[in-house]
């Protein structure tokens, strides 16, 4: 792990560096070297002290090197700090996840407006034209009876007509038959 630290000093994925230091202190604490565990132990807190999920982490490691070590003032001291930054951090998780569902709720809100807007503008259009065919349907129709009324009364005056002249004809026909 030591070989393994050393090159990552160089190496810019700072997480892989934190987790093999915080390794190595397990491992240490493991071997029963707690002197050992302490110097990765608080490397790892000093460098994660920004971050309070992993400062969290961080507190937990010294608080298992300080019972190994029976300095159980300080194992409770790091216990009391590693629930807190615990705490905090679970309050900053639990807000980032609820700003997250906010900002999904408020996209979801916009995209239904916009497709309510849509549906609204489409229902208007359909509408509209309907409303339109409904006028061409009747104008259509009144021309249609209007056509009919004059080719009726056409039709009626071309049968007057046709029993007028069938009347002359049978006129002209009974004076032939005498």
């Amino acid at each position: 792990y030591q070989k393994r630290l050393l090159s990552l000093l160089s190496a810019e994925d700072t997480n892989e560096f934190e987790n093999c230091i915080s390794t190595l202190s397990k491992e240490y604490l493991n071997l029963n070297e707690p002197d050992s565990a302490l110097k990765y132990a608080n490397l790892y807190n000093e460098i994660t002290i920004k971050d309070i999920h992993k400062a969290s982490y961080g507190y937990k490691l010294l608080t298992d090197v300080y019972k190994a070590k029976n300095d159980y003032f300080k194992a409770l001291d790091y216990h009391k700090k590693y629930n807190q930054a615990l705490i905090r951090s679970i309050q900053i998780r639990n807000l980032d996840n609820t700003n997250r569902i906010k900002e999904e709720n408020d996209n979801y809100y916009k995209k239904t407006r916009a497709l309510s807007a849509t549906l609204k503008t489409t229902s208007a259009i359909f509408s509209l034209l309907l409303l339109i065919f409904i006028i061409i349907s009747i104008y259509q129709w009144f021309k249609l009876r209007n056509s009919c009324r004059s080719g009726n009364k056409e039709f009626e005056e071309l049968i007057l007509k046709l029993e007028e002249k069938e009347n002359e004809l049978k006129k002209l026909w009974i004076g032939n038959e005498l």
